[in-house]
């Protein structure tokens, strides 16, 4: 399926769920965006969550975007809990055109629902040549280092960085041993998960992802659990937002908001180094470290260039499908028969 297609597609469903066209079309672009870049996980899959959620009033259809802070390099935005990808829309453009004048900035977003995969914010950042940094908090789902319960979320960041022809370095991942979202798709799958990922709910290692998703998913080691808590620290605590353990889950109840906090920082390579000393050297270093023993990969290289069309598996297919009916989209929104 064609990924403006299946654009057309969510942002119909989001327009019959009240966002506005404009805000739909956002949505949309950082929904399909995941499945476009490989990341099913956090792409078209979530949307009879959202689609939930919205109807229950937990995601506000039309968000009253507040600047409430706004200072010099930086500034805040209330999200009024509105769809995540939305939020970040703005925030994005904020933030570049706040760092091209100041060299370095920083806009923080609260209140702001599940944002999904960061790429999209991350690579429209690096796009403008700009170093990006993202920070997001998110439920608790993670066992601190030594613990057993789930008091610290799986807090992704996201690192760009600019090169002259594609990005030097474009990573997106999360602090946890495996996203959140991994274990729902194996559970949704009936597939077993290995038993360094998570806990049971009694604090042992589980293969059950049903077990784990009632437990607590573990670190990326010692250095995930850090990142995780400094990220905990530097969004919820620094913006003013709510923390960890304190966020109702993105799935139950559903008439819940679950208000995460977004820290973004950009840094324009002009102000320090320089831009071109980045990409001659940084070009240099990524292409010796290719050129090194072994089989080695640079992180992003296979998102710089998004897929322009998708395969969606039965399951998925079926699912929107209903989703068309349930909301009765017009015939030509609906999706092609067949891939």
């Amino acid at each position: 399926m064609h990924i403006a297609h299946l654009e057309q597609f969510v942002a119909a469903l989001l327009r019959r769920a009240h966002l506005t066209p404009q805000h739909a079309l956002l949505a949309a672009k950082g929904i399909v965006d995941a499945d476009a870049c490989g990341i099913p996980s956090h792409g078209v899959r979530r949307l009879p969550n959202y689609l939930t959620r919205l109807e229950a009033g937990a995601i506000t259809a039309r968000p009253k975007l507040d600047w409430v802070r706004q200072r010099g390099a930086t500034a805040l935005l209330d999200a009024d809990h509105g769809m995540g990808h939305i939020a970040a829309h703005y925030a994005v453009q904020r933030l570049i055109r706040t760092t091209r004048r100041y060299g370095i900035a920083s806009v923080g977003i609260m209140r702001n629902e599940h944002l999904g995969s960061l790429n999209l914010s991350i690579q429209t950042i690096v796009a403008a040549q700009l170093v990006g940094i993202i920070f997001v908090n998110t439920p608790a789902a993670m066992a601190p280092w030594g613990g057993t319960s789930a008091m610290i979320g799986s807090n992704p960041l996201a690192i760009g960085i600019p090169g002259a022809k594609q990005p030097l370095l474009v990573f997106d991942g999360a602090t946890t041993a495996v996203a959140r979202g991994k274990i729902s798709a194996a559970a949704e799958r009936n597939q077993a998960i290995p038993n360094h990922w998570a806990l049971d709910a009694h604090g042992q290692p589980t293969i059950d992802p049903q077990a784990a998703l009632a437990g607590a998913l573990l670190p990326a080691g010692t250095l995930g659990y850090g990142l995780g808590l400094a990220i905990a620290l530097l969004t919820g605590s620094l913006l003013g937002g709510v923390s960890d353990d304190q966020l109702p889950s993105f799935l139950n109840p559903p008439h819940q908001p679950v208000p995460t906090s977004v820290l973004l920082i950009g840094i324009d390579p002009a102000a320090l180094g320089g831009l071109a000393h980045l990409h001659q050297h940084g070009q240099a270093f990524i292409d010796r470290i290719v050129a090194s023993r072994g089989n080695p990969r640079i992180p992003g290289q296979r998102r710089n260039v998004p897929a322009t069309s998708i395969t969606l598996d039965a399951s998925t297919r079926s699912t929107l499908t209903n989703l068309a009916d349930t909301y009765r989209l017009p015939t030509r929104y609906r999706l092609p028969s067949e891939e």
